[in-house]
């Protein structure tokens, strides 16, 4: 592997991984975001990735044998079709000179191919368990570095903390290493600043170890904290994932989403960067709904939209939940109308084939990253109650 820059690691990775994969020895570190593949996770993903490469190589370089010797790379967790989807992250990784065509998408290698011949380890970023689909690659997990709620008590070497993104974590962890290069600072940087919405008070994700962090990173990009135009590098990044305009709603449903299987339920959560009314003029939503819930093998959609307002950065958010059956949408708009939400519905419809509840949310500080453990807890208890 070439390990002397982040773009040179990507190129040499994906050139090289089908001949890892051949080799019958030598562990295979995999480095995998959430499927949502949001910038968070992309990035936490690439740069954690370059950071196990580093201290691979210096655990092994008084090692002679190169048929012993690790290969690590990042997967990221989507489709190379799906991709493109996820504007913001194309976008910031094109402006700090990676090529997307230069990373490994998760369609194009066989993690299952690996781990049934013993030699994957697999650390997850930006999530703690893996999705339903990914659970036989349980027994490869060797570290998790997350943000989120721990789900599960694992006795094993994690970074789990409630910050306001994972990529605070990852620079916590990679500080030494980056001291000098000034792109995956940029990167780590960038999605602090995306993720806590520009340190915005009313958004309520900022912790002091993110501040605390963006000025480190801020000294080694300008030379004191503070220096960096965050409103600039905010709005463009903003921009870019609010620049949807040659996505059709399928492809908006499928370019942030997360689904959450319950032994009762099946939901699909994406989050829409336009507010619930833009999205709901677009042509042929409710077919694309509709589709989303076949695709997905859920029984309901929880929209998460929202929007921010470039001149102002007030942000605004809102929430359609929609099924085929009122009474499953209402298992699901019950109890998010009795949580912290604040939600106010707007408007509701009901025909012989589906169901819609349309919300303007009131606390703004609640994200998807509330809502999906608030339902799974939810549901969790119902199923413990009966």
């Amino acid at each position: 592997m070439d390990i002397t820059s982040l773009t040179s690691f990507l190129l040499s990775s994906k050139r090289n991984v089908d001949y890892a994969l051949n080799k019958t020895s030598g562990d295979i570190h995999a480095v995998l975001g959430n499927e949502a593949v949001d910038l968070d996770s992309a990035v936490s993903s690439v740069v954690t990735a370059y950071y196990i490469a580093h201290s691979t190589y210096k655990e092994e370089k008084e090692n002679k044998s190169e048929e012993k010797q690790s290969f690590v790379i990042s997967v990221i967790n989507c489709t190379r079709q799906d991709l493109p989807l996820r504007t913001e992250v194309v976008f910031f990784l094109k402006d700090n000179g990676i090529r997307v065509e230069d990373l490994i998408c998760r369609d194009e290698i066989d993690l299952n191919r690996i781990h049934v011949s013993g030699r994957l380890r697999l650390t997850l970023v930006d999530h703690n368990v893996l999705a339903p689909v990914d659970l036989y690659l349980t027994p490869s997990i060797c570290r998790v570095i997350d943000h989120h709620k721990r789900e599960k008590s694992v006795d094993r070497r994690d970074t789990i903390e409630l910050v306001g993104s994972c990529c605070t974590l990852v620079a916590q962890i990679v500080l030494n290493l980056i001291q000098n290069d000034h792109v995956v600072t940029r990167l780590l940087y960038g999605t602090i600043i995306l993720d806590t919405y520009n340190f915005s008070d009313a958004a309520q994700r900022t912790t002091a170890k993110d501040l605390a962090i963006a000025e480190k990173l801020e000294e080694i990009l300008y030379g004191i904290p503070g220096a960096g135009n965050r409103d600039k590098l905010f709005n463009a990044l903003i921009h870019a994932r609010a620049d949807v305009s040659s996505l059709i709603p399928p492809d908006l449903l499928r370019k942030d989403a997360k689904v959450l299987r319950t032994p009762d339920i099946s939901i699909v959560l994406p989050a829409v960067p336009l507010l619930v009314e833009e999205f709901l003029k677009l042509p042929k939503v409710l077919e694309a709904l509709k589709s989303c819930l076949r695709t997905t093998f859920s029984n309901v959609i929880v929209v998460i939209c929202f929007s921010v307002n470039e001149t102002s950065g007030e942000l605004t958010k809102g929430i359609i939940v929609f099924s085929d059956s009122i009474r499953i949408a209402k298992q699901i708009s019950n109890p998010l109308e009795k949580s912290e939400l604040d939600l106010r519905l707007v408007r509701s419809s009901t025909d012989n084939q589906s169901v819609l509840f349309v919300y303007h949310q009131g606390n703004i500080g609640l994200s998807r990253k509330f809502i999906l453990p608030f339902l799974a807890t939810y549901f969790e208890g119902k199923a413990n109650r009966m």
